[in-house]
């Protein structure tokens, strides 16, 4: 490998504050190695092209210093478990049953037309329900296992996680109060496939713990935000 032979000139300073650059004679070119100037330009192209595509985001928030605003995203992101892992290992784990789940219930004629999905961890399923008070249950297609239902309380609420089990045919009771699409999610099975923990939500809402809806109360005003002049 060739190296490139140093040049070194030796000057006297005296104290004081002194700028200084590094250039050819000519003041119009300092040649780097040509693999070191193809990376500093792509580097300088890419960071050219960055503060272009955010520089009518910047004016369009009036001067909202845009690093403390991705900082409070984030901080927002983080406690509303969005960044949560959702597999159970790096590939996550096989499904506890061959047979697929459905969402069965009076608001889809007890069909099998809402089947679940297995991600790795848990089982969700998207489904349209229409307002009233609905029975359903999750079962497999021919309700011979598994058959979940509720283990002493019927009442689903939305967002709040609630215990089922197979040990019971009871039906769970689901009231909706607007016309919309929901999605049910079945986590934490047990190791025997008895029990596991039902939540329904809006689909597309996030649950968000009291730590983000202070955030999101802060972030309203965006005071904390704006620069300091």
């Amino acid at each position: 490998m060739r190296v490139a032979a140093q040049q070194k000139q030796t000057q006297t300073l005296r104290g004081g504050g002194l700028g200084f650059n590094i250039n050819s004679s000519g003041w119009n070119r300092f040649d780097l190695h040509p693999k070191l100037q193809d990376k500093g330009q792509q580097a300088w192209q890419q960071r050219l092209s960055l503060i272009k595509r955010l520089a009518p985001i910047r004016r369009s928030f009036g001067g909202i210093n845009m690093k403390k605003l991705l900082v409070a995203l984030l901080g927002v992101l983080a406690v509303s478990g969005a960044f949560a892992s959702t597999t159970g290992g790096p590939e996550g784990d096989p499904a506890p049953w061959a047979n697929t789940l459905f969402v069965r219930g009076v608001f889809n004629g007890w069909d099998t037309s809402n089947p679940m999905s297995w991600d790795g961890s848990t089982y969700t399923a998207k489904v349209f329900i229409d307002v009233g008070d609905w029975e359903f249950k999750i079962a497999n297609k021919t309700w011979d296992g598994p058959d979940f239902g509720n283990i002493g309380d019927p009442n689903v609420v939305l967002g709040t996680p609630l215990g089922i089990g197979t040990a019971s045919f009871g039906n769970l009771l689901l009231s909706i109060t607007e016309a919309n699409e929901y999605l049910f999610t079945l986590s934490d099975i047990a190791s025997d496939l008895s029990a596991g923990t039902l939540t329904v939500t809006k689909n597309g809402v996030v649950p968000i713990p009291a730590a983000g809806l202070l955030l999101l109360s802060a972030l309203g005003g965006l005071g904390f935000l704006r620069r300091r002049s």
